[in-house]
């Protein structure tokens, strides 16, 4: 043991609960206020940056560090592990302070700290209960590590990013939207049922238009769910055998009511031949759905919006076209999430459509507007995805 620390007489569960001695934390801690270059590259971080000695004691922290520290100073965190700084609960459980408790070999901050104590990189994430001003808070923080050598002494550099926000995001989500599609599908149930024994036309005629809404709610639901478990990586297609012709006549014919509402025709190009292929039907669906509202919105009263099926060497294409010239910057934009021109809170069309097509359906989305064939969203699927080499596609992390 290095005679420069103070001797490890203390009990631990997982880390070693020995610490360095206050004189040599002031001189490790001097040392990187010395460097400006350390400071002005942690400090301009996105995330908060601690910088760890070999007794996963802090001697640097950023900023932006001072907002996560109980009092808000960042000098009271100098010397004190990343728990201890920050209030966890399990820091005072033994008296070697954080990493020595039982709980602590479950703590993803600290394996990623011994990660980087030992010479490798780790990332982790680390769910602290803490003491927050005597009330108790839950904390979800995303931590990554980075050894690094600096005046011959080794280091730990940790990352900390807080994603509390997008964890209850995300519980209240996944909570919300079972419970909602719970609620939703008796309701129809109900509303059909009434909708077909009816004797009064005008409650036939209300509770069909009932059913007809529920059915859109559960549709939009679903859209969020895989959107969500797509953006997660955890989205699992369910491929099966269709046919081109077979499958776009039976689209058209369900959208038809939605191109009505909003005054305009739609039209299927006709197609001599009913390509077959596998693919994910009820995605597939998604994608058309999101590039056909686009259309819509995008024509006015009276206006065509052409479908059609056509294949090139190695796939099989559908597209849909509409009048309408999209200007240059928004074609710069097009498939960015949130991207749109119209109300907060919308944008997600376009790249989930190419989300869905790209990562799970294993095929394409472009484009083109000009001025002579107006906008067109042109799918290319290869015939039967599944027996691409494994080198061609972009397998999503859910999929692996």
């Amino acid at each position: 043991m290095s005679a420069l620390s103070v001797p490890a007489t203390l009990r631990t569960f997982f880390a070693p609960p020995d610490r360095a001695k206050p004189a040599l934390i002031q001189k490790q801690a001097k040392s990187m206020e010395a460097n400006p270059l350390i400071g002005r590259l942690l400090n301009a971080s996105l995330d908060c940056m601690l910088v760890l000695n070999a007794q996963r004691q802090i001697v640097f922290a950023s900023e932006n560090v001072a907002p996560l520290i109980p009092g808000g100073r960042l000098a009271s965190a100098i010397g004190k592990r990343p728990g201890e700084a920050l209030g966890c609960i399990r820091a005072i459980e033994c008296e070697g302070g954080c990493g020595t408790a039982p709980a602590c070999s479950q703590c993803g901050a600290v394996k990623a700290i011994l990660e980087g104590l030992a010479g490798r990189s780790a990332a982790e994430e680390c769910r602290m209960t803490r003491l927050n001003h005597g009330c108790r808070e839950a904390l979800d923080l995303r931590v990554k590590s980075t050894p690094f050598s600096h005046a011959g002494a080794s280091y730990t550099l940790l990352a900390v990013s807080d994603i509390s926000h997008e964890k209850r995001r995300l519980a209240l989500e996944q909570v919300f939207l079972k419970k909602l599609a719970g609620l939703t599908r008796p309701i129809g149930q109900r509303a059909r049922r009434i909708h077909e024994n009816a004797s009064e036309p005008y409650v036939r005629e209300d509770a069909g238009a009932l059913a007809a809404q529920v059915s859109d709610l559960q549709e939009a639901l679903g859209i969020q769910r895989d959107l969500s478990a797509a953006e997660r990586g955890e989205l699992l297609p369910s491929f099966s055998a269709l046919y081109a012709r077979d499958f776009m006549e039976a689209y058209v014919a369900a959208a038809a009511p939605r191109a009505t509402a909003a005054e305009c025709r739609l039209h299927l190009e006709p197609s001599a031949s009913n390509h077959r292929f596998f693919s994910d039907p009820a995605l597939l669906r998604r994608v058309l759905d999101c590039l056909l509202a686009n259309a819509i919105e995008a024509s006015g009263p009276g206006e065509e919006v052409s479908l059609g099926i056509s294949a090139d060497a190695s796939d099989l294409l559908l597209w849909i076209r509409n009048a309408a010239v999209m200007p240059p910057e928004v074609c710069l934009q097009i498939f960015n999430r949130s991207f749109t021109r119209k109300d907060r809170g919308r944008g997600l069309g376009t790249y989930m459509a190419k989300l869905f097509t790209e990562q799970y359906l294993l095929g394409k989305l472009r484009f083109t507007s000009t001025a002579a064939t107006g906008t067109t969203f042109t799918i290319a699927l290869p015939p039967n995805p599944l027996s691409l080499p494994m080198s061609a596609i972009d397998t999503p992390p859910g999929l692996a």
